[in-house]
């Protein structure tokens, strides 16, 4: 199995990491949807004397990663971190590593919902 963890820091420096490691880490890692491919929007001019078009530029579509995690633990003090960490209408930064390898992500407005020890994070 793959080595991921998943660390999302908010605007106020509050970090929460996720992992498949169910040794080290109060935050289990149960699946992962939308950090793989994404959508963009091409923008093109037609050109006037030739055929064909010209590319302008490309921009990233938005689009929602869903974390689905599992609290081990101290549940009380767990799920408040996690309030912390995604309190809604607040930005901050998804950091995504794989098997050593790291990609950021920006997000917007977060969207927190939770029930049952599970918590789900859309990142929109």
């Amino acid at each position: 199995m793959a080595d991921i963890t998943v660390t999302c820091t908010n605007d106020k420096n509050v970090s929460i990491a996720f992992r498949w490691d169910w040794d080290n880490n109060p935050f289990h890692l149960l699946g992962l949807d939308g950090i793989y491919g994404y959508d963009c929007n091409v923008t093109t001019s037609e050109n006037t004397t030739t055929d064909g078009s010209t590319y302008q530029g490309s921009t990233a579509k938005e689009r929602n990663i869903v974390i689905t995690a599992e609290i081990d633990g101290d549940y009380r003090k767990n799920r408040e971190l996690l309030y912390r960490v995604f309190p809604k209408g607040r930005t901050g930064t998804l950091e995504y590593s794989e098997d050593g390898e790291n990609n950021h992500l920006q997000s917007g407005k977060r969207d927190t919902r939770g029930n049952n020890g599970r918590c789900k994070g859309l990142y929109n």
